[in-house]
């Protein structure tokens, strides 16, 4: 159980659900660009991970 009034309790809990429940997660982005710009490294990155969307989804 995570709890508290602080950060940090989303995350962990959605991804022990992910994981009892064996749902692989992906990361196609290459560094966090919340709070800067998309890198070309993760403009590559971009369309492979679109590719393995598509295929999972239809």
């Amino acid at each position: 159980m995570y709890t508290g009034s602080g950060k940090g309790k989303t995350t962990p809990a959605i991804g022990l659900a992910f994981r009892i429940e064996n749902i692989d997660i992906e990361q196609y982005g290459l560094d966090c660009f919340i709070v800067n710009e998309p890198e070309e490294k993760d403009s590559k990155a971009a369309p492979r991970g679109l590719k393995e969307v598509r295929l999972a989804v239809y």
